[in-house]
């Protein structure tokens, strides 16, 4: 049974971001080394959380647990102990600690856990009562109260160990007997202690007996960039190793890969701990995160919409360093004497400092829809350069904002900038019209008064919004009792032709500057 219970801190993939970049890094390190040695992957998995932040599997049975510290590394006795009790109890060979350059753990595991141990073998010899068999003299903590047992409680108490072990049943019976089986265990877990501590002390005589269990990383990092461009390295080299052909695989594909990656662990995060039941193990195996790395993208162009938005930011930055040597005197920029009043690169960097979700986002409202279903119809690099790097260049006045959108005001008119090189209104409109479907922000029908084009010119540019819903599922919920008199006036408000100004980018030149 053990005496740790699985457990699970996700609330959201939020508060597992650093965590699962790590988990990430460790994986595509094992995956390399594996296909170094040309072993097979199909019998290593990851597993996300339940023990410890993340844990390695080999035919199913537990090879490492690994926690997570950004920063401060606190723990207390108990958590010393509860680590050690984890690996012994899942059998893995070893536990490891993910910290900070900066960062150190303690080498007091074993003797901590030992003193923990010796605590609750003096616990457990304690009567077991109920609650009502107490009287006001009493004190509970010379007993184990049956009450107690269901309550939550800190890991590795006393308490938490019997409830795990009687799978929350409060009877004097099932605590009893799961006390008689828990002290069998304590003695189970000092045994294998001493025997691996024994083994270790063998063939290190002058080693920290500590690192019979437990290690430190090798590699450490302070920031989530640090621990990516790292993984990008590494599934450089693995895609060196496997399709050495394959030129085109430079830094920002890879770091098109490894978002890959980091994706498909945020799905499963999400779909276990957040949609699904919690009592399962929420398990990756590293065939899904190869076959991820080794896809040709290229040929397989209509399968991910992820990789049309990153040939889109690519071909951005392909853009701007054209433009910067065809233009600029210093092909740095971070030695160009304009760097700090250089719209252009402001706002690229702003772009490229936001997280990958952010810049899909302006992709998505620089084109106004989703990136389309042929390679051939993405944006030309005329297009980019004369309405994206030109404008960001001359005018100041245009910067990217929260919502990722390169915009300006004037007059409290609001400019929105965009992609568009259509040479027909009606054109422009239906794809505005199809990428407000697509996109439940519907920031353009509220907040776009001039939309800076290509090559299109109107002061009275419609769009219907009869055919576009642009009220959300829970706003729609709340008006849903409205009596239908005011109902359908509601729908009116919210469905009224959306009048905006088109300008090229010429004249949004003549009126910006």
């Amino acid at each position: 049974m053990g005496l740790i219970a699985p457990i699970s801190a996700i609330n959201s993939w939020e508060g597992y971001k650093y965590q699962g970049n790590i988990a990430l890094y460790v994986t595509l390190s094992y995956i390399k080394d594996i296909l170094t040695k040309q072993e097979s992957l199909d019998d290593y998995d990851v597993q996300i959380e339940g023990e410890e932040d993340f844990a390695l599997l080999k035919n199913g049975q537990y090879k490492s647990l690994h926690q997570v510290k950004l920063g401060a590394v606190n723990l207390d006795d108990n958590d010393k102990f509860a680590f050690i009790a984890e690996i012994i109890q899942n059998g893995a060979e070893l536990g490891y600690f993910h910290v900070n350059s900066n960062k150190h753990i303690p080498s007091d595991f074993l003797e901590k856990a030992c003193s923990v141990i010796s605590n609750l073998n003096i616990e457990f010899q304690k009567a077991v009562v109920s609650k009502d068999d107490l009287n006001s003299a009493d004190n509970p903590d010379d007993y184990i109260v049956l009450e107690s047992v269901t309550a939550n409680n800190a890991k590795a108490s006393k308490y938490s160990i019997i409830k795990y072990n009687t799978r929350g049943k409060k009877d004097r019976s099932s605590v009893e007997n799961a006390i008689e089986n828990i002290r069998n265990e304590l003695q189970q877990h000092v045994n294998e202690i001493d025997n691996r501590k024994q083994i270790y002390l063998d063939a290190n005589p002058d080693g920290v007996e500590d690192r019979c269990f437990i290690e430190e990383w090798p590699t450490k990092f302070d920031d989530i960039n640090e621990v990516k461009r790292q993984g990008i390295q590494l599934i450089k080299d693995i895609v060196a190793m496997v399709h050495p052909e394959w030129t085109f695989a430079d830094d920002k594909y890879c770091g098109f890969l490894y978002e890959q990656g980091i994706g498909l662990i945020e799905q499963n995060v999400t779909d276990f701990f957040i949609q699904k039941n919690k009592n399962d193990k929420c398990i990756i195996s590293f065939s899904d995160f190869y076959r991820l790395i080794v896809k040709d993208y290229y040929r397989n162009y209509d399968d991910s919409k992820e990789f049309k938005y990153f040939l889109v930011l690519k071909q951005i930055d392909e853009v701007f360093i054209k433009f910067r040597e065809d233009n600029c005197n210093q092909n740095n920029c971070e030695q160009c004497t304009d760097a700090e009043t250089c719209n252009l690169l402001k706002q690229l960097t702003e772009l490229s400092g936001r997280e990958i979700e952010e810049q899909h986002s302006l992709v998505f409202n620089l084109l106004l829809q989703e990136p389309t279903d042929s390679i051939n119809n993405l944006p030309s690099d005329e297009t980019i350069e004369t309405q994206l790097v030109e404008l960001l260049k001359e005018l100041s006045v245009l910067t990217l904002n929260e919502k990722n959108i390169i915009t300006a005001s004037l007059n409290k008119e609001f400019y929105w900038l965009s992609l568009d090189d259509s040479r027909k209104k009606e054109k422009l409109r239906e794809k505005i019209q199809k990428g407000m479907r697509e996109n439940p922000d519907k920031s353009f029908l509220y907040e776009c008064d001039t939309l800076i084009t290509g090559r299109l010119n109107d002061e009275t540019f419609k769009i219907d919004g009869s055919n576009v819903n642009i009220l959300e599922k829970n706003q729609l919920e709340e008006i849903r009792d409205i009596v239908s008199c005011n109902i359908e006036d509601e729908k009116a408000d919210c469905n009224k032709p959306k009048i905006i100004r088109l300008v090229d980018a010429e004249q949004a030149k003549e009126e910006l500057l």
